[in-house]
């Protein structure tokens, strides 16, 4: 027995080694002082009351999950709230249990990211960007509370992995990946109002090209979409009850917030850019507002509107920073549009899969752009990882080891600022009602009490 499993772990490539030392130094980051550190607010206080009710049998499982508008009423599906109380039922009710599933499916996303990297770039710039990833401050951040925005990473990964798999296949594609596409549809569209939209759009986009090209994949796209609605059963009991309530909050929701930007569409673009532009950097670095897109204006003028002036910051390091965000941004697209022109088969379904992914995500948010909060680009968590590795990609190809250099400047620039924020974390790890959104700070636990029924 002893021989066999020393035989096995000979047979481990290198790569494999070193993958595995990634996730084990992501472990560490995600758990280290894992309740000392939990984020713990008032949506958290009122989620942990919620699912102990049920857990205890006072109250049944719920049809429908957090409200996505501020009180305007729209909720979405139940997931996140089945997978706290399927926690809480294994590991008890507690502020802890409740955010397992977020740390759970966060250290499931680095191995996804990695294959998902290695279906179009090399081994050593697929580790690299994974490495970057397992240290980003931003990733860390959003895998250490309870919160349904912090699954969207993992199933935004296995939505465009399965996709992938299934463009390439058409209709040989393996049925586990048209489980992959359904499941990620059907519990994506359950996590955040955005992805309610751009995950069927997206989806919708592939089946059309398919369809146009090979008839003989409908029964798998059938199967996609019944697995998906499958994943929904509870919100259209709830619909079925209430005369479709929450599906006319939904638009009511979604309009009023169109009507925010207070501008032209040009002015929704340029902030779309602006904001894409931090939040990459953000994502990579720690760096910027961690909090709300400010890139254009002073974030303490902004009104219940979004209607402020835009401005640019005079502080000559401040719009150096601003305009090396915009570079990496402009640079990261020319590669991938530039990849794309150039890829065929496999790789060209992959590349092309971004940009449509890219695409309907930037369209969706021209109107939320002004003043959005950084979570609301978690649905584009990998990009700016993908960018990176696209510009590795390129000099790796046209310098050959001459690249390493490079690739270790940057690598210990991004390593310097994420750890800063960590340690910045563990020194400012509590704050008072008054900053608790602020998501650098956390209340402690006994600020919240749980009234026991």
């Amino acid at each position: 027995m002893g021989k066999k499993f020393l035989g096995r772990l000979e047979k481990v490539s290198q790569p494999h080694w070193i993958l595995f030392g990634l996730i084990i130094v992501g472990i560490f980051l995600r758990t280290y002082h894992f309740q000392q550190l939990l984020v713990f607010a008032s949506d958290q206080a009122r989620d942990l009351e919620l699912i102990r009710n049920i857990v205890i049998g006072h109250n049944p499982w719920p049809l429908l999950g957090p409200d996505m508008t501020g009180g305007r009423g729209f909720r979405l599906g139940p997931i996140y709230y089945y997978f706290q109380i399927i926690s809480a039922k294994i590991f008890g009710v507690s502020a802890t249990s409740q955010a397992y599933p977020d740390l759970f499916f966060s250290l499931l996303s680095i191995p996804l990211f990695y294959y998902f990297l290695k279906r179009y770039f090399s081994e050593n710039v697929a580790l690299f960007s994974i490495a970057i990833y397992v240290f980003s401050y931003f990733s860390i951040e959003y895998s250490r509370f309870a919160w349904n925005v912090n699954l969207i990473p993992f199933f935004v990964l296995l939505l465009l992995f399965s996709l992938e798999e299934f463009l390439a296949e058409k209709e040989k594609a393996h049925w586990k990946w048209v489980a992959g596409v359904g499941i990620a549809l059907g519990i994506g569209i359950q996590l955040h109002a955005i992805l309610l939209l751009l995950f069927p759009a997206v989806v919708l986009a592939v089946f059309v090209f398919l369809l146009a090209r090979n008839s003989q994949v409908w029964k798998k796209c059938i199967a996609i979409i019944l697995i998906a609605l499958s994943l929904n059963i509870p919100q259209f009991m709830n619909e079925q009850r209430t005369g479709f309530s929450n599906t006319k909050t939904f638009f009511n929701a979604f309009f009023f917030k169109s009507k925010r930007s207070e501008g032209t569409v040009f002015r929704g673009l340029v902030l779309d850019v602006a904001c894409n532009a931090q939040a990459n950097i953000h994502i990579l670095s720690s760096l910027g507002n961690k909090n709300i897109c400010d890139v254009l204006y002073n974030s303490q003028e902004i009104s219940t509107t979004y209607n402020t002036k835009i401005e640019l910051d005079r502080n000559p390091w401040s719009l150096l920073g601003k305009l090396a965000s915009l570079l990496f941004l402009v640079l990261g697209v020319g590669f991938l549009l530039y990849r794309f022109s150039k890829d065929d088969g496999r790789k060209k379904y992959f590349s092309g899969l971004l940009i449509l992914y890219g695409v309907l995500y930037f369209l969706i948010m021209i109107p939320i752009a002004p003043g959005s909060r950084l979570r609301y680009y978690l649905p584009i968590i990998f990009m700016p990882f993908m960018f990176i590795s696209l510009i590795f990609d390129f000099f790796e190809k046209k310098y050959s080891k001459k690249y390493i250099w490079m690739i270790g400047v940057i690598f210990l620039f991004l390593l310097t600022t994420n750890i800063n924020s960590m340690f910045s974390r563990l020194k400012n790890s509590t704050c008072t009602k008054e900053t608790q959104a602020n998501l650098g700070c956390n209340l402690p636990l006994n600020s919240f009490v749980v009234k026991k029924k």
